[in-house]
């Protein structure tokens, strides 16, 4: 009997016999991934949604696919999942707007710099767990010191308050 032919599930990267399998689309999908399918995206399936809402186009056009196919090659070799949280580091993040006919050109302006941020946000959220909620820290306020603070008034800075003529004459 002749071994059944070998197959990847694209969501656990599990090796499956073929005939096991449950093929949805071109590709073949363990049975438990495949129930829950719809909860999965690939990283290609964000990307590709991504570009679509923020453009407001049903799909990305020629001139993304090819800056996407070039963004994954040599020298770049960027990956989907980089390119889609790019393009929302710099739209979302930096608050940029989107330019119509632009394409996706700032990628590779931006993608050394939203790895940069998301490490920094992932250390500061790691630096957050070890941290210890117990941990309390006293400050003591001298009791004369706020008296002294609150016999001065405390206005607004604003530049309707200074009269830079006279501020010139003194000079």
């Amino acid at each position: 009997m002749a071994k059944s032919k070998q197959v990847k599930c694209p969501i656990c990267s599990k090796m499956n016999d073929k005939e096991d399998t449950i093929k949805i689309g071109n590709r073949y999908y363990c049975k438990e991934c495949a129930e829950h399918k719809d909860e999965y995206k690939s990283d290609w399936d964000l990307l590709f949604e991504y570009i679509c809402k923020l453009y407001n186009i049903s799909k990305p056009t020629g001139m993304m696919f090819r800056q996407l196919k070039e963004f994954r090659s040599e020298p770049y070799c960027f990956t989907d999942g980089g390119m889609y949280a790019t393009l929302r580091y710099y739209h979302e993040i930096l608050g940029n707007n989107v330019l119509d006919g632009s394409g996706i050109g700032i990628i590779p302006y931006y993608y050394d710099k939203t790895r940069q941020y998301y490490e920094q946000m992932n250390e500061v959220e790691e630096s957050l767990k070890n941290h210890s909620k117990d941990e309390t820290n006293i400050v003591n306020i001298n009791p004369s010191a706020m008296e002294e603070l609150s016999k001065f008034k405390i206005r607004e800075l604003s530049f309707e308050n200074i009269d830079m003529e006279d501020d010139l004459k003194d000079e």
